[in-house]
């Protein structure tokens, strides 16, 4: 969890440095956080899912256990199957082509 944090909430005084002061980090504190965030926030998932599926994550796989989540599961599933037929048949329907306009 204190990777997890730190992965998280790693750059935030760089971010207070460059608000008060307009300091940016040093290259190296940038290129080091950009190269290993990602590695740590995975090894530190699978280390807390290893720990819940041994049965020693604590609060965690009691909150990740909730039977409340298989509600959520099921029905964000649901909605990723529908999707699909549901954009093929409301594009079908367009009578002029649909432009995105990449000014905002």
């Amino acid at each position: 969890a204190a990777v997890q944090y730190r992965v998280v909430f790693g750059l935030y005084d760089d971010f207070q440095d460059l608000q008060q002061y307009h300091k940016y980090p040093s290259e190296v504190d940038s290129v080091s956080y950009q190269s290993l965030a990602r590695i740590a926030w995975s090894l530190s998932l699978t280390v807390q899912i290893l720990l819940c599926q041994c049965g020693l994550g604590g609060f965690i796989n009691s909150l990740l256990s909730w039977s409340g989540w298989q509600i959520l599961s099921r029905l964000t599933y649901s909605v990723f199957l529908l999707h699909l037929g549901l954009q093929t048949v409301l594009f079908g329907q367009m009578r002029h082509a649909l432009f995105l306009n990449p000014d905002f």
